[in-house]
């Protein structure tokens, strides 16, 4: 379980992979997520630094951010929600412009290549 201030996550953790299944829906920004969605949380570059910098301090609005990603949600506007959703779940600012710049820097290639939405992540 995953709790960061205002949504509370329930997750299943598989012990073979780095992904991890909701159990139950939550609505961010007024979508919803659905129950089953996978998701590795937040996806921070093994950099030493920079990993050691923003690991975790997004997990919860990630959630969303990589849902709307792989829905094929308007990039700007997920990248947008996203930041809006750190914003309620209190990151830090400093963190929030990291994390938001990153994303809005780096994010395209997994925007537009990493997913394949032709089968997008839903419960079986």
């Amino acid at each position: 379980m995953v709790n960061n201030h205002r949504v509370t996550l329930k997750m299943e953790i598989s012990s073979s992979t780095k992904w991890m299944r909701l159990l139950e829906p939550v609505t961010m920004q007024g979508i919803t997520v659905p129950a089953g969605y996978l998701t590795d949380l937040d996806s921070i570059r093994r950099i030493p630094l920079i990993y050691m910098l923003l690991k975790s301090r997004a997990r919860v609005p990630a959630l969303l951010h990589d849902y709307l990603y792989q829905i094929g949600h308007p990039r700007k506007a997920a990248d947008d929600l996203f930041l809006a959703e750190m914003k309620q779940q209190r990151v830090q600012p400093f963190y929030r412009f990291c994390i938001y710049w990153g994303v809005r820097l780096f994010g395209k290639y997994f925007y537009e290549k990493a997913y394949d939405r032709t089968q997008v992540n839903h419960v079986r």
